[in-house]
Order: structure tokens, then sequence, then C-alpha cells
């Protein structure tokens, strides 16, 4: 990926002019400081009170605008949006804490004033290493990335700490003052719980920020930078201890806090950035340098060729302008790509002959497959068609095997009905025809029911015997029936052969019978159906087919049949 640069003249000037353009840099950040030193120290011993404000002063808006210009500096280099942003934080409390201390000491009087701004002072130093630790949690994410709410927590401790020393005043839990004392002043205090809280949540910050930068960046190629971090890091950790421990030479040359704090968090975020903790939009002649098999330009405004990579050809102007909105692929099968930078344009172009010779063998590829997709799917729905079939088949062979001898008998009766000269004697053959064909049509619907499924409810079973005694009352046959298994479901083979059976024992009663009852019940576990008719007698086939059937002959027939343990022949 190309990044934004600084400035487009910068690069050309190669590796060596690089180095020296960093050097000055490093010279026009030092200097100024170095100035501002020599100011605090010649104010410091002058005796003339006029000219030593002036120093100060001057030594003041050198040191905000040093710290204004770095800011400006992070909008033009630092890449990703947010972590841009919380940098120009970090600069804005830095001034801020200079503003206040200015104001402190060269504008106010009043004890009470002093007093909080004193406290104020604790808003940059709480807030930046918080800040740096959220922009170490933003290494190597996306652009598009956002921290996540529960880092949020992270500022709870800082927010609760800050609210503490703002005030102090109703409870003295970060700085005691004397009890006698007439005006709370800081000159004359010690420190509290909440100071060494807030001296160690600093602390913490500022460890896992750089330990987070040091593991979720990319690591540079130049090693050698790694340490300049823990440097400057170490650094304020040991001038941190040395003014705790009120060391006069500190107090003396570095006793403005404000000054050196911000001092070493701008050192240390440059530091971060010059290392290759924090990406930014420098070291491109590396970057060049190093892009052998890349073809990159850098142009100006006017699509003038400024900076190249090795290899690369000059593109087409009119090929370039047609990029800027979206990527184009060129004659020679190539992508082109063009985005705007500082100062100009940057085009690159990516190879992608390879991916567009395997895009047609995919085309022709992906046209063979929907050929023989089309084949397979008319394959499958014949396929479909003819199991389709054979299930029907199947079907209509098993119900015919099932009812083959009502078949038989429809037929039968049909031929008789052809043949009979009265009305009654007509209307009886028909009754006889109805009940076999709505055993039938009942036994058709346990033949299908079966196949999707193996459990039914007794209202199955009620339902055809309802409808076949409807049919019976035709021939002037009363009964009744009653099912009461006391089961929710009940297998389908059983309530199948309890139907069966009552329409064999229709058949070998009937022209004898005037009424028929059924009863069917569980017994003893196991479920047992009854037939109790008027007739002396039936036709043997009923011992043959049901061998285990119980007949009972007490003026009337009782036909009795375990239902779960007794199977048809």
């Amino acid at each position: 990926m190309l990044f934004c640069y600084t400035d487009v003249e910068d690069i050309m000037k190669g590796g060596g002019s690089m180095r020296k353009t960093n050097i000055k840099y490093a010279l026009a950040a030092v200097l100024p400081v170095a100035f501002a030193v020599l100011c605090h120290s010649v104010s410091y011993n002058i005796s003339l009170a006029f000219p030593a404000r002036i120093l100060d002063l001057t030594r003041t808006f050198i040191y905000m605008g040093l710290f204004l210009v770095w800011g400006f500096s992070i909008n033009r280099r630092v890449i990703k949006r947010q972590t841009r942003s919380l940098l120009t934080s970090v600069c804005a409390l830095e001034v801020f804490w200079l503003t206040v201390r200015e104001i402190k000491f060269r504008f106010i009087s009043d004890p009470e004033i002093l007093r909080h701004l004193w406290y104020a002072y604790y808003i940059p130093i709480i807030l930046i290493p918080l800040l740096s630790l959220y922009i170490s949690m933003l290494l190597g994410k996306p652009e598009s990335y956002k921290l996540s709410r529960s880092t949020v927590l992270f500022s709870v401790p800082s927010l609760v700490l800050l609210f503490l020393i703002l005030t102090n005043d109703f409870h003295q839990l970060a700085f005691r003052f004397p009890e006698n004392a007439a005006v709370f002043s800081e000159r004359e205090y010690t420190y509290g719980i909440v100071y060494y809280l807030t001296f160690a949540w600093v602390i913490i910050c500022s460890l896992l920020s750089f330990i987070l930068m040091f593991i979720k960046s990319r690591l540079p190629k130049n090693r050698k930078s790694l340490p300049l971090p823990l440097i400057v890091f170490f650094a304020a950790a040991v001038y941190s201890v040395l003014y705790g421990m009120r060391i006069e030479f500190v107090l003396k040359n570095l006793g403005d806090v404000a000054v050196v704090f911000c001092l070493f968090f701008t050192a240390f975020f440059e530091s971060c950035i010059q290392s290759g903790l924090i990406q930014s939009n420098t070291r491109y002649f590396s970057l060049f340098s190093a892009l052998s098999d890349v073809e990159i330009l850098i142009t100006d405004k006017n699509y003038n060729i400024e900076y190249s990579s090795k290899h690369t050809k000059k593109a087409v102007v009119s090929d370039m302008r047609l990029a800027e909105k979206e990527p184009i692929i060129t004659k020679d099968k190539k992508r082109l790509y063009n985005m705007p930078v500082y100062g100009g344009r940057a085009i690159w172009s990516e190879d992608i002959s390879e991916i567009i010779g395997l895009t047609e063998k995919l085309r022709d590829t992906q046209e063979e497959l929907r050929e023989r997709n089309a084949l397979l799917q008319l394959e499958y729905e014949k396929e479909k068609e003819h199991r389709t079939v054979e299930e029907q088949n199947r079907l209509f062979d098993l119900l015919q095997n099932k009812t083959q001898p009502q078949l038989n008998r429809i037929t039968s009766l049909v031929q008789e009905y052809k043949t009979a000269n009265s009305k009654d004697e007509k209307k009886q053959i028909l009754a006889e025809i109805l009940i076999f064909g709505t055993f039938i049509k009942r036994n058709k619907d346990f033949i299908i029911s079966m196949e999707y499924a193996d459990e039914f409810p007794e209202l199955m079973l009620i339902s055809a015997l309802r409808e076949s005694f409807r049919a019976l009352r035709l021939l002037d046959i009363e009964g009744s029936f009653l099912v009461n298994t006391n089961r929710e479901l009940i297998s389908g083979e059983t309530l199948s052969l309890a139907y069966d059976f009552f329409e064999d024992v229709i058949e070998a009663v009937l022209g004898r019978a005037n009424y028929i009852n059924l009863r069917l019940c569980e017994i003893k576990g196991r479920l047992r159906i009854s037939i109790l008719t008027d007739c002396e007698e039936c036709d043997s086939f009923l011992d043959t087919k049901y061998p285990e059937m119980i007949i009972e002959n007490d003026e009337s027939l009782e036909f009795i049949l375990n239902l779960e343990g007794g199977e048809k022949k």
C-alpha cells in the first residue's frame, strides 16, 4: 500500500538528502529548546525584573510554538485518522498545561485561584498517558477500526482520580495541608493516598502503552531505532523519581515540571514515529528503493513524473486521468491505480495478466459446468420421475395385494347386480359393494400414512370404523363400537391389524348377523379387540387367518384377538 507523503521534493533528493533533512529537523527542534533553556538560566540569574520576565515569556512562547508546530506536523505525517486525532489531543493538552502554568505564575496572585490552577496541572498529567494507551490499542488495526466499548473502562480510574484531585479542598486525599494554615498553599503540603494512586496509575498506563506499541507494531528494518522510546521512557521515570526526592540540582535546573514532562511526552511519541511503532508517511526513499517488483509513480498535479520505482514503465497520461475515479485495466493487462497525495498523485500498477488468463479459463469452466449441471438436472428430473412411478406402483401393488379379495368380491357383486331383478336385491348388493369399497378406501389411507409415520392417534381407527358402521346400516345391521386405548399414539401396524380383523369378521358373518358390537381397549398392558355378533356360526377362514383368535359361543359369537403379540398370517 502507498501512503500519503509529506512533500514530493523531499523524496526526490535521495537517501543522503533524506538523512540531511532529518538532521535539519532534529536541529530545528533541539536549537529552540537549547535557546529556551538559556533564557531560563539567564532569567534565573539576572537581577533585573523586566528583562527576566521578557526572557521567561520568550521561553514559554518557544515551547508553546514548538508543541504547536509538532501538532501540525502530526496531521501531515500520521496515517490513521484515530491515531492522528489522539496525538493532536496530546498536543492540545501540552499547550493547555503550559498556558495554565503561565497564567498561574504571571497573572494571578489570589491563593485560591493559584491552588486550583495547580490542581489543573493534573488534567494533562493523567489524560496524556491514558491517550497514549488508546493510541497503542489502535496499532495494527485497519482504518475503519474503532475502539470497543470495553476500553472505556480504562478511562474510569483516570476520571475518578482527576475528579478527586480537582476537589481536593473538600477531602484532602491527594494533598494534605496543615490544619492551622490560614490559606491552603502548594508551598506547604504533604502527599495523600490519591496522589500515590495517581502516580501509580500514570506509570501503569505509560507501561501498558509502550508494551502494546512494542508488541503490536510492525517492527522497522532499522532495529537500532527501537531503543529510542525506551530511552525517553526511562529518562522520564528517572526524572520523576529525582523530582519526588527533591534533589536540589533537579529542582534548580529542571524544576519546571510542566515543560519537562511536555518535552518527555513529545519526545516519546516522536521517537515512536521515528522508530516505526506509529506508522507515518516518511522514509519514502527506502520504500521506493525496496520496490523493485512493483511499478509506482509519484507525479505532481499536472502528471509530471517526479519519482518512480525501479523498472517502472511510463504510463499514458490519459490512462492516469481515467484511473482517478476508479482503477482501470490497461491494454497490457495491468490494473492502474491513482490516488491523491499531498502535492500530487500516487500512481501504481499491478500485473493481472495471469489473473485475466485464469478468469478466462474460469469462464470457460463455468460454461462447461453450466452445461453439465443442466444435463445432471435433466437426469435428476428423469430419475425423480422414474422413482415416483416406481413408488406409486409399489404402493398400488401393496394395496392391491392386501385388498384383492375385496376387489374380487366387488367384481362378483357387480355381476350379480346386473342379473338382479328386484329393487331390494339391487339395493342390498349396492350396500355390500359400499362396505367392501369403504374397506379398500380405508386400507389405502393406512398404507399411505404408514409410509410417512410409524405411530398415529386412535382417532384414525375411530374414523375408519365410523364410516364402516354407516355402511353396515344400509344392510340393516345395527351396532356400535368403543375404542379406548388410553394411549396418545399407537403403532400403525396395530391399527391396521384391528381394522383388517374387523373387516374379516364382517365378511365372515355377513348375511347372518343383525348387529355387531366392537370394543378395543387395553387389558394387562396389551391392546385387545373384541367383536360381538348375534349369529351362531361364521365362515371358517378366520381360524386359519388368525390362529391366536378366541371365539366364544354363548347364544352369540364373540371374536377376541390380542393385537399386540398375536400377528396375522
